[in-house]
């Protein structure tokens, strides 16, 4: 059965999703959220916020964890040099990937 899981994963992980999109399904099905490094680290670099149909989506913890590491990422980021900006979201991501 793991094998079978491992295969369907992995195509998961292949497809073209949004960040959104593919958070929803790894909670919705309880996979290893360590794989969705990238997602949430396109959620919390970026500019706008999470609009309300995608925190509808995600649901109240991810929101809030995201929430929370966004605004960690944009105070680190008004002292940090521009440089330091890989090793800062790498810093919330890991924040949030420790909660779930």
């Amino acid at each position: 059965m793991d094998s079978l899981k491992n295969l369907v994963v992995g195509r998961l992980l292949a497809l073209d999703m949004d960040p959104v999109s593919r958070i929803a399904l790894w909670k919705k099905y309880s996979l290893d959220s360590h794989q969705l490094y990238a997602s949430y680290s396109i959620l919390c670099s970026r500019r706008q916020p999470l609009t309300l149909k995608e925190s509808q989506e995600l649901g109240v913890e991810a929101v809030a964890s995201i929430a929370r590491a966004r605004e960690n990422f944009i105070r680190r980021s008004s002292v940090e040099k521009p440089e330091a900006r890989d090793s800062m979201i790498k810093i919330v991501v890991d924040e949030i990937l420790q909660e779930n």
